[in-house]
């Protein structure tokens, strides 16, 4: 029952913050979705294939992983908006947690090779080269051009979020903890606070539950901000910064998930 990570992003906002994206099951197949945030419950699906993991570009495309192969999950696009013709990206390895950077020139995403290890690679859209980052899981670029990550690595049997300036070589731990682990980290719009999930133990439910944390981007003010038996996990900032949107299990009789939101005051 223990959860340790989770690490897989399904949630995404969009640049102009009107719009939601996330993973529905419809037909039996899980699929990306897009819904108004601020009229009613109506949704629209965007891919037609098995999809794993996703986020919403610069340049108003959704990124997502296929998820049509045993062996395999190439990165995909599909415009954000209308249609649904699919661009691939990569192939014939597992890709998953595919963002791009804010200039809308580099594709980001989690390599998972034969052993299950991860690292983070980069595909230039422009020239289509490919380059290996670093080690890493769940990668998030904090500067325009992408020169700057905050990713997650294991230590020992936990995650701790890491720093990487992978052009420079330069890496620094922004929070790790022999107890707990912290992934999908995703910095605020005005670059002040990281949001990410961790786990921790519940004397409630006498498990361990996902809940959402915030830190500076200094490593202080570490806060838990939320608390609750099921798992609180994925966030994602609101346009301005104000609010967080999350997937949790709560106030579900079946434990099926849903989108909840949170003012942020710190």
């Amino acid at each position: 029952d223990k959860v340790f990570h989770h690490h897989l992003r399904m949630l995404a906002i969009s640049p102009d913050g009107k719009d939601l994206a996330f993973i529905s099951e419809i037909n039996e197949q899980f699929v990306a979705c897009t819904r108004k945030l601020a009229q009613g419950n109506q949704i629209t699906q965007r891919t037609f294939r098995p999809t794993f993991t996703l986020s919403w570009g610069s340049d108003d495309k959704i990124y997502f992983a296929d998820d049509s192969y045993k062996d395999r999950r190439p990165i995909c696009s599909v415009n954000s908006r209308s249609g649904s013709i699919m661009k691939q990206h990569t192939n014939s390895n597992s890709d998953k947690n595919p963002i791009l950077s804010k200039d809308g020139k580099k594709l980001f995403f989690e390599r998972v090779d034969n052993n299950g290890e991860s690292s983070i690679w980069c595909y230039d859209l422009q020239t289509s080269s490919l380059m290996l980052c670093c080690a890493g899981a769940c990668p998030y670029p904090i500067d325009k051009e992408g020169k700057k990550l905050l990713c997650c690595r294991a230590e020992n049997s936990n995650y701790a979020i890491w720093i990487v300036d992978y052009e420079k070589g330069e890496e620094s731990i922004l929070l790790s903890s022999p107890e707990q682990s912290f992934t999908s980290p995703v910095l605020s719009p005005d670059g002040k606070w990281v949001v990410f999930e961790g786990n921790v133990y519940s004397p409630l439910s006498q498990k361990d539950q996902l809940d959402i944390y915030c830190v500076k981007m200094d490593g202080s003010n570490l806060t838990q901000l939320t608390s609750h038996p099921y798992n609180d996990f994925s966030p994602v900032w609101s346009a301005d910064g104000k609010q967080i949107y999350f997937i949790s299990e709560r106030a579900s009789s079946n434990k099926t998930f849903g989108v909840w939101r949170m003012n942020f005051k710190l």
